[in-house]
């Protein structure tokens, strides 16, 4: 009986489609050809894998019903939840284009946010709009006059008397 379930598995595997597994992902792959081999139990598996036991029995059932694919982890491959899609990005980037130019990140972001419910953080403008070809560097931004050149006059606050 070992030795058909043996052959069983080896089958699956040879005959399974290619899929990029984790390190992680394979260790719980071998955990479960351990585990429909009966060399070990469930809690030793669980204790090797550092999942607990209701965990390591949640995974050996998915692998007996979907194979080697079911342990993937099922959001691989879609974008993130806090990703802008590409289609606001560029009407965000044309309208810098347009009436923003030379300004700021940060300036830009209060802009969209208030004229086009475009809602960007100001790192992640700043890249898109390097991509684009129209970052500003943070010398270019307008300064407040150096306290430290001839002809400027900076309020010392440690110099005041006590």
């Amino acid at each position: 009986m070992k030795m058909s379930l043996l052959l069983q598995i080896y089958w699956r595997i040879m005959t399974a489609m290619t899929c990029t597994m984790s390190t992680k992902e394979v260790r719980y792959l071998q955990a479960c050809i351990r585990l429909a081999t009966r060399t070990t139990s469930a809690k030793d598996e669980a204790e090797r894998s550092g999942v607990t036991l209701r965990h390591m029995r949640r995974l050996f059932m998915r692998w007996k019903e979907g194979g080697e694919a079911a342990l993937v982890h099922r959001a691989r491959g879609r974008p993130g939840p806090r990703k802008i899609a590409p289609e606001v990005m560029e009407n965000a980037i044309s309208f810098i284009k347009e009436e923003l130019e030379g300004y700021s990140p940060a300036y830009a972001k209060e802009i969209l946010a208030e004229e086009h419910d475009i809602h960007i953080s100001p790192p992640t403008l700043r890249k898109a709009m390097a991509e684009a070809g129209i970052a500003v560097t943070r010398s270019s931004y307008p300064s407040h006059p150096a306290s430290h050149l001839p002809g400027t006059k900076a309020l010392l606050w440690h110099d005041d008397p006590i």
